[in-house]
């Protein structure tokens, strides 16, 4: 794509649209996903979980004997971690890095003001993440150290606070049938009082 082309604004039901099919999709596979972590993930009380190295012995021998829990519990962690980096870029990203990304900022002008300030989880993902998950880097982690594990738990109760504030102030112009049903998931989430 030339990237010296203008951009046109979106209109008001382009972003209806985008919210309807893209926003409620992120969400939803966010929420998913972090359910499968948790069912699959015996990790105690910490509720973190890492990747775990495909190409270890142990997990050579539960391939061959067909046990796939641990190919199970890395594909719902690179799940999580991908509709994650998703949001943190819409609700944090850099709108210069990117011009044709949507943002939340574009539903409202006191989204700025009003959007809860990026923890340092959250802010973890944009870089992290991107090294573990989306880009084959020589900054990969090897092996399954401490700072390799994500603690998914507390990464979904920061994003979920986010998506209630968001829905809870975007305007209701841009409301449709899938952020209503996502209104009444939202109270689900942990965290919410």
């Amino acid at each position: 794509m030339n990237q010296n082309l203008k951009l046109e604004e979106p209109t008001d039901d382009d972003k209806k649209r985008y919210l309807e099919e893209h926003f409620f999709y992120e969400v939803r596979m966010l929420m998913y996903s972090f359910e499968q972590l948790t069912k699959s993930s015996n990790i105690g009380g910490e509720h973190k979980t890492s990747f775990t190295d495909v190409s270890t012995p142990g997990i050579q021998q539960a391939w061959e004997s067909g046990s796939r829990d641990i190919l199970f519990l890395n594909m719902a962690l690179e799940t999580f971690l991908l509709h994650a980096r998703n949001l943190r870029e819409f609700f944090y990203g850099d709108r210069k890095r990117f011009p044709d990304d949507a943002r939340s900022s574009d539903f409202s002008d006191l989204w700025e003001t009003l959007r809860p300030k990026e923890s340092m989880e959250i802010e973890r993902i944009r870089d992290e993440a991107g090294k573990e998950l989306a880009h084959l880097t020589y900054k990969r982690m090897h092996g399954t150290p401490p700072g390799k594990e994500w603690p998914y738990r507390k990464i979904f109760s920061e994003f979920s606070e986010v998506i209630r504030i968001f829905l809870k102030n975007l305007p209701e112009k841009y409301f449709n049938k899938n952020l209503i049903i996502l209104m009444a998931e939202v109270k689900r989430f942990p965290g919410h009082a």
